[in-house]
């Protein structure tokens, strides 16, 4: 892999893509909320975003087990966007509702719930 020479002082952020929750994602931070989190940091001179692993770690919660190098994990999934997905509609909704009134990610929970879908 070729990383681009950087000529000056860079600023970064790092950050689980599970803690980019928004309006839209059932309870975690989903795939889609990168663009949101790409936007800020553009807005804001950030030029390096670092993401912990995004690999399928089946249930274990560790973003460092990961069962396959080339896997995403469902957990990151935005419902939504998934064929077919509609007709849960109101399913989804509940959760989200459910998810986002709570402090804290509930990783069991919520994986089985996504993979339920």
């Amino acid at each position: 892999m070729r990383f681009p020479a950087f000529d000056h002082p860079s600023t970064g952020v790092a950050v689980p893509v599970s803690a980019l929750r928004s309006r839209a994602s059932c309870g975690v931070g989903e795939f889609p909320d990168l663009v949101a989190l790409g936007a800020w940091a553009s807005d804001v001179g950030i030029e390096v975003i670092q993401l912990l692993p995004v690999n399928d770690t089946g249930t274990n919660s560790s973003p460092y087990s990961a069962l396959s190098a080339f896997a995403l994990h469902p957990l990151y999934l935005r419902l939504d966007d998934v064929p077919g997905a509609g007709r849960y509609a109101t399913e989804i909704a509940a959760w989200r509702r459910k998810a986002e009134s709570l402090p804290r990610l509930d990783y069991p929970a919520t994986l089985a719930f996504k993979l339920s879908v």
